[in-house]
């Protein structure tokens, strides 16, 4: 990085500490210092005046600015956020009330951001006399009827675009297209939660995740519509849109890439399951993703982890994807699946994909119509690694946790990395090697956190004693660059 650059970044941090003093400084009455003797006693009236900044951002160029100014110290559907939108170079202060989720295209051309006309839930008034209608009741029930949406401004000529019941959107790396995923239907507010892993991972079977998207074209104005989009991504370079169709009925889910140059679909992997984890290599020219199947009686999906090492080939009619099946892979523990609940992850070199398997267990029965002959006792045996208190706290995350394994593309060979005597891997950003940890016999209630230290080769599985009894605390490990 050149010392432009860097005075550059530390330029933008100094305009926005300015932008923040300044809001902070005038934001309790929106006027100028007041004179010695117009000072007074704060009183508790006042507490509810009080505004804060937040979702403070610049500009790629350094040549706009933008933060959201709102009142803390109420409920928060009286909020009343207000987004503003400043020129650093002319000063001029563009406020867009309702508004939050500012975010800049790389080329700093186009803000996107999202509008809640109740101004964050609404504020109901209260009826006058003789059961007439409170006029500001009247309007807030009003704002309230109307939906959320997304708005997309030209910083240059000021022009805005919007799209209604918009949950979320992602600008391209180069800034040609953006992609507006709208709410489910039924969701309220930030759309759905949970789901298997969070974020890209699963859901259950009487809910699929497929929404609407729209796909507008920033140098010509156009769109495209998608349905039923489950997980969707650009590549790095912004020229290709992959997604996948997660839809009610699964006889046409699969995987998909848009062409942007040309607009063309290309379907790269059809079946009558659930397609999630979607991942693209960092060159943006390989794919890799899971379609598994809800097993009856199960918790974990029945998945299989495919992958695309060439996507230009695939698009060309060639998409010989690789693909580990569970079920005839090599040294792949017996009773285990390949699990959503784990992220993807290629390597640096494109030739290996890591990922999470578990343990496939019952399902927990739910529909238990008499639950009254259920103990409700907790059981705690003495020679278990860890107390009562934390395994009660760490219960959900033990029940998602996933061993992290390797796929060799290539070969299509699976490459056993993590298993119960190593839980805890970090894998390299190259990708080449790992270090885990094994705490067994380390693990007490009051000593500092220790292990045995592992390298692991990740092209083998092949582990190396490097510590023992190492202290494992934060910041005390790490990986050279």
């Amino acid at each position: 990085m050149n010392h432009d650059t860097i005075g550059r970044g530390k330029r933008h941090k100094l305009v926005l500490m300015a932008v923040a003093i300044f809001v902070f400084a005038n934001a309790t009455y929106g006027q100028s210092k007041p004179q010695e003797a117009d000072k007074r006693v704060l009183r508790v009236d006042d507490y509810s005046r009080w505004r804060s900044i937040s979702n403070q951002t610049i500009s790629g160029d350094g040549k706009w600015a933008t933060y959201v100014l709102r009142f803390t110290n109420t409920k928060p559907a009286e909020a009343k956020p207000v987004l503003h939108i400043l020129n650093l170079e002319t000063n001029q202060d563009l406020e867009v009330p309702n508004a939050t989720g500012g975010t800049f295209s790389a080329d700093s051309h186009w803000i996107a951001y999202q509008i809640d006309p109740s101004g964050g839930g609404g504020r109901r008034g209260r009826r006058g006399r003789g059961g007439r209608q409170d006029p500001e009741r009247a309007q807030a029930e009003e704002e309230e009827e109307k939906p959320r949406r997304a708005e997309l401004r030209n910083l240059a000529t000021g022009d805005v675009r919007s799209w209604l019941n918009i949950q979320s959107f992602t600008f391209s790396d180069n800034s040609t297209h953006v992609i507006l995923r709208r709410r489910a239907p039924g969701a309220a507010g930030g759309g759905r939660g949970g789901g298997r892993g969070g974020g890209a991972g699963g859901n259950t079977p009487e809910r699929p995740r497929g929404v609407d998207v729209i796909v507008h074209d920033l140098t010509t104005g156009r769109h495209q519509f998608l349905g039923s989009v489950g997980d969707i991504s650009f590549n790095k370079r912004g020229d290709l849109l992959a997604y996948t169709v997660d839809a009610a009925m699964k006889d046409a889910n699969g995987l998909v890439v848009l062409d942007l140059d040309s607009g063309r679909l290309h379907v790269l992997d059809n079946d009558a399951r659930i397609y999630n984890r979607l991942t693209w290599n960092e060159e943006g020219t390989a794919l890799a993703v899971l379609k598994g199947l809800e097993v009856e009686g199960k918790r974990e999906r029945d998945s299989h982890l495919i992958a695309f090492p060439d996507v230009g080939a695939a698009m060309d009619g060639n998409p010989s994807p690789v693909t580990l099946d569970p079920t005839t892979a090599d040294g792949f523990p017996e009773g285990w699946v390949v699990s959503d609940r784990g992220t993807l992850g290629w390597s640096a070199d494109d030739a290996r994909i890591f990922f999470g398997i578990k343990e496939q267990v019952e399902e927990p029965d739910t529909e238990r119509e008499n639950t009254a002959d259920i103990a409700n006792v907790d059981v705690w045996n003495t020679l278990d690694e860890r107390i009562q208190s934390v395994q009660m706290s760490r219960a959900n995350s033990d029940r998602n946790f996933t061993f992290r394994q390797g796929f060799d593309v290539a070969t299509g060979k699976f490459i056993k990395l993590a298993d119960a005597t190593m839980r805890d891997l970090d894998v390299a950003p190259e990708g080449h090697w790992a270090v885990g940890r094994d705490t067994r016999g380390y693990i007490h209630d009051h000593n500092p956190a220790a292990a045995d230290i592992y390298r692991v080769n990740t092209s083998t599985g092949e582990r190396t004693l490097m510590l023992s009894n190492q202290l494992t605390g934060s910041g005390l490990l790490g990986f050279s660059t």
